[in-house]
């Protein structure tokens, strides 16, 4: 037995999920804090192990942005529907988690870059 929401306590428009937009926050910012982590220490250590770890740092963070960029486009398109107050918020928030996401894929090309082009000077 359910029981139905009150006419006048229901909301006239969706609010967009928030849990979404924390959930493609924090795939965008967990590989590009543990990619710097590895990245410096990498830099200190000069392990090929740490290298690895880079690479496959590289590969988490693909697939944690292909699950970032889902979350956040159906964040988007819940905001269309939603009250124009939080619209626009929740607009503002899922083009930022995008543009960090893209920052991610910048940030580990130039760190990939910089360590493929140290890899000879370990030697």
């Amino acid at each position: 037995m359910s029981v139905q929401p009150l006419s006048y306590d229901t909301p006239l428009q969706p609010k967009p999920t928030r849990a979404l937009y924390m959930i493609a926050l924090a795939c965008g910012l967990l590989p590009l804090g543990v990619g710097t982590i590895i990245f410096l220490l990498f830099l200190l250590i000069r392990s090929p192990i740490l290298a690895a770890f880079g690479f496959l740092t590289i590969l988490g963070g693909t697939c944690l942005a292909v699950v970032g960029f889902a979350c956040a486009a159906v964040y988007l398109f819940q905001a269309k529907h939603a009250a124009p107050e939080e619209a626009d918020r929740a607009r503002r928030d899922a083009h930022k988690v995008f543009a960090l996401i893209i920052a991610d894929f910048l940030a580990a090309f130039a760190m990939a870059w910089i360590g493929i082009s140290l890899m000879p000077m370990m030697d």
